[in-house]
């Protein structure tokens, strides 16, 4: 289904009836990729199982059809473990749209790991020294628009015997940052105070306007001129 903001009206844009060749079998907890053409299935499962990601289910935008897309395995690490449960986000680079998916469960296994999709070569990138700080699955997960990761909640689990919610929040860059976002970030370290300093006063010591719109406060920058 579809759902257009504007209107806020639903519209039924194509229903699964198992008389498709391609038609991927029904799931939840599954995430999504999406290239302005076609809506990649990550994952999912069912309360008994869990889906791969060797082959991923797409569906065509503009043919109105599902057809499965083969990827390509990390020269280490192979393919993600199937999971349901887990997180992700994609981020737009200069070599194009890259998905990244993090934690998840197959319904005996809870995973800490990180994983890249690449949506223009379908390659599978596994870092092995970028993994959660524990095993955790039903959290959320969001990308700024430069590039960082956030991971906030979910259930974590050490062991068999230690499985409980979490309400902590991590984040770790999915790319290399611009050098002004690394200032950005020095300068919230060393400042933290600077989220109760007027507007004003922030971008007349001469930090950039559209940063101090970052800090949401209550003194919102006049229109003058800088």
């Amino acid at each position: 289904t579809r759902l257009n903001l504007k209107t806020l009206v639903w519209e039924i844009v194509y229903v699964c009836r198992g008389v498709g060749e391609y038609e991927p079998t029904g799931r939840y907890r599954h995430e999504v990729g999406f290239d302005n053409r076609n809506i990649y299935i990550l994952g999912g499962g069912t309360a008994m199982s869990a889906f791969d990601f060797v082959d991923i289910p797409v569906f065509s935008l503009e043919k109105q059809i599902w057809y499965p897309q083969r990827t390509v395995r990390d020269t280490v690490k192979g393919i993600p473990q199937p999971r349901r449960c887990h997180g992700a986000v994609q981020i737009n680079t200069e070599s194009g749209i890259q998905v990244f998916i993090a934690g998840g469960h197959d319904g005996e296994n809870v995973f800490d790991d990180l994983w890249r999709l690449d949506l223009k070569t379908f390659q599978w990138t596994y870092f092995d020294k970028c993994r959660l700080p524990f095993p955790i699955y039903f959290h959320a997960a969001a990308a700024s628009p430069e590039g960082r990761l956030y991971i906030f909640g979910g259930i974590c689990s050490s062991n068999d015997n230690d499985v409980r919610r979490s309400n902590c929040m991590y984040s770790t860059w999915l790319c290399i940052p611009k050098l002004s976002e690394m200032c950005w970030e020095a300068v919230l370290h060393y400042s933290p105070h600077i989220v109760k300093c007027k507007s004003d006063d922030l971008i007349n010591i001469g930090l950039p306007r559209h940063y101090v719109q970052r800090l949401g406060n209550n003194n919102p920058p006049t229109n003058r001129e800088q």
